[in-house]
């Protein structure tokens, strides 16, 4: 016989992992309701790095998608000998990083790269689409892919935070 949970009953077991998991990050975690599934988002500030905590969390995805034949399918699992259906579809990470993280991890981008830096505010905000964080990480990483951007970052963030 499957046990089926609800998102929130679902939400109440991702907190109490990540509780269990990180024990000194505060983490918002939310579920949403929709027409045809359900979700659950998870935000916090500064933290561990992403991928270690959709490590935790993924878990507790009740649906996958396979969008090369428009498919979902639900997962089961199985704990303690019973099997369970999560009550959320799919589990959404996202790490917020404040002003003296990215100032940080700023400098460290501007030595890395031979490039000067004094704050984040003497950068001038030209497009307001992108704040001056992105302006400033665009201007020292032009000439580098978007893996080497996304990996500078993510790793000056994650040497800055933890």
């Amino acid at each position: 016989m499957t046990r089926y949970l609800s998102c929130a009953e679902t939400a109440k077991l991702v907190r109490t992992e990540l509780k269990r998991v990180f024990p000194h990050n505060r983490f918002s975690v939310r579920s949403h309701l929709y027409a045809g599934g359900a979700s659950i988002r998870v935000e916090y500030l500064n933290g561990p790095a992403v991928e270690a905590v959709e490590t935790v969390v993924k878990k507790f995805e009740g649906a996958s998608f396979d969008s090369s034949i428009d498919l979902k399918s639900y997962n089961y699992t199985v704990v303690e000998g019973e099997k369970i259906q999560y009550g959320s579809d799919y589990v959404n990470v996202t790490r917020e990083i404040d002003t003296i993280t990215k100032e940080k991890v700023a400098s460290m981008l501007a030595t890395t790269y031979r490039v000067s830096f004094i704050s984040m505010d003497s950068i001038p905000n030209i497009n307001n689409r992108w704040d001056n964080w992105h302006q400033l990480v665009w201007a020292y990483c032009r000439n580098r892919s978007i893996e080497e951007i996304h990996m500078s970052i993510n790793g000056g963030v994650n040497r800055v935070v933890v």
